[in-house]
């Protein structure tokens, strides 16, 4: 009997008006007595054989179910479900709410012998994939980035559109992340008091019901992998979703979630598509060739209505979303009253009412205050782009920094050097970026130039001048004598610079003057 499945078409179906079941009958009569004319002294390998020629049956019955409707040979009667040819992200109605098989890697898992084919073993390598990613995605998001802040690391407030598209996002999440409820169907479905193996391997009625161990490993085991994956996936969006504080930001990391929740789907399509080798795929075609028969034909026509109905699933679904959605309506009701703005904020508390820092923190612009401080965490963040170019630009009568230093009018509050002077709009670069600005010398006269007040009297190059040769407010001591080489050289040099307001030379005629009291000079 050829292997391929076109060789098999083309010797069999043109040929024959008979049914699936009697050309089955043929093949095993063939097998049964290509086995009888062999020599079997050997028990071991009589039976791996008689194991072998049993899978090509089975295999060939699927072949020719798939073969036989094709020519119009006994086509069975019209099946309440249709051939599942969706695309890879197997969507929320075609998943759950049927009964097909889902193509992923865990139906690989259900068909395949249990931890000794291939197949089972690569649906047991992308299940341990997406264990690895999930789990690194909770390592960094729970104890990395929540340490010392709140809990799951959420934001103390985020504005109302935000909180739509979370809420938005947790039905999309769960619409999405149907492997949980697929789990639970299949179990339902499938249990071990059904003939599941009828529908998973393939066997006939003529057979009798596998054991509880089979049906553990074939059922059980990659369904709790599924259930747990599933699990495992909402918990890391519903902790993505309560950490948003923007809708861009949201849809990036909920759009990278996506991606995970589907590693089974894209390890099963690249194994049906051959990628993987040709036993991979072959197994990967099985599930395929499955996907007309619906998981209920376990059970007879009363039991699978029964389950249809079966009041446990929409249960499930609902217990869901009720936990998706009591979980996010706690954060919402600790964020509205400041209890997250406690957590995360601890040092700032104190400082900054709830209300005000509601109203600044997270606007992306540096406000500034008390609030940029390092228990503020520099207002959330906000005031950190404007510290690395004002690093002491700060004090809590420094308000509204950024709008202060961009509006070019001196407030003399900025009149600082660590403000640059409010960013040159009290006092000119012309002044500011010179090499004699701050040096030590005075070089203009009191208030002219950068000797006045909004320069800081010439970034206090002044402020010795001014207080010592100008105590006369119309007249101050020339600033040639107070810089020049004779001035306080311990030389009583006499005229202009000898008088008081040039402190007696600098106080070089001072032992002139009293030793010689009537000499004037």
């Amino acid at each position: 009997i050829p292997r391929d499945e076109e060789a098999v078409g083309e010797q069999l179906v043109p040929t024959m008006s008979t049914t699936t079941t009697e050309i089955v009958e043929l093949v095993q009569r063939e097998v049964a007595a290509s086995l009888l004319s062999q020599d079997w002294s050997n028990e071991k390998k009589f039976i791996s054989k008689l194991e072998d020629q049993r899978h090509e049956i089975r295999q060939l019955r699927s072949e020719m179910n798939s073969l036989i409707p094709q020519n119009n040979i006994n086509p069975p009667p019209p099946a309440t479900t249709h051939r599942n040819n969706r695309p890879i992200s197997n969507m929320f109605t075609n998943r759950i709410l049927s009964d097909n098989f889902s193509d992923d890697t865990f139906s690989l898992m259900m068909i395949s012998t249990p931890y000794k084919k291939p197949s089972w073993w690569y649906g047991f390598a992308i299940f341990v994939f997406q264990m690895i990613l999930c789990s690194l995605i909770l390592y960094n998001q729970l104890l990395i980035q929540s340490r010392d802040s709140s809990t799951f690391n959420v934001p103390f407030h985020v504005v109302p559109e935000v909180r739509v598209a979370q809420f938005m996002s947790i039905i999309f999440c769960v619409a999405i992340q149907g492997d949980v409820l697929v789990s639970i169907k299949t179990l339902t479905l499938l249990w071990k008091t059904t003939r599941w193996d009828k529908t998973i391997l393939g066997r006939g009625d003529d057979t009798g019901p596998l054991s509880t161990s089979e049906w553990a490993s074939h059922i059980l085991v990659p369904n709790l992998m599924r259930f747990v994956e599933g699990i495992l996936g909402l918990f890391v969006s519903f902790v993505v979703i309560v950490q948003s504080d923007n809708i861009i930001n949201l849809l990036r990391d909920f759009t990278a979630l996506m991606i995970i929740s589907e590693v089974d789907n894209l390890g099963f399509r690249l194994a049906a598509d051959g990628y993987v080798g040709e036993k991979m795929c072959r197994e990967a075609l099985k599930v395929k060739g499955r996907s007309d028969c619906t998981l209920s034909s376990a059970t007879s026509p009363d039991e699978g209505r029964k389950c249809n109905r079966f009041i446990f699933r929409p249960l499930i679904l609902a217990t869901i979303l009720s936990c998706m959605f009591g979980g996010w309506s706690y954060f919402v009701v600790q964020q509205v009253r400041g209890k997250i703005y406690s957590q995360r904020f601890p040092g700032c508390v104190d400082t900054v009412p709830f209300e005000f820092a509601k109203k600044h923190f997270g606007d992306g612009k540096c406000f500034g205050g008390n609030m940029n401080t390092l228990g503020c965490e520099f207002e959330g963040g906000d005031c950190i782009n404007f510290n690395l170019e004002y690093p002491l630009c700060r004090g809590d009568d420094l308000l509204d920094v950024e709008i202060e230093l961009a509006n070019d009018v001196c407030n003399m509050a900025f009149a600082t050097e660590a403000c640059r002077f409010d960013n040159n709009a009290c006092c000119s670069s012309e002044y500011t970026d010179t090499d004699t600005f701050g040096n030590g010398v005075c070089d203009f006269d009191k208030d002219s130039g950068a000797n006045i007040q909004k320069c800081e009297y010439e970034n206090g190059d002044c402020l010795q001048y001014n207080d010592m040769y100008c105590s006369d407010e119309n007249e101050c001591c020339p600033l040639s004598i107070v810089y020049g080489n004779s001035f306080q050289n311990s030389i009583c040099n006499g005229g202009l610079s000898a008088t008081s307001k040039c402190d007696f030379d600098g106080t070089d005629c001072n032992n002139f003057s009293n030793a010689h009291p009537t000499c004037p000079f």
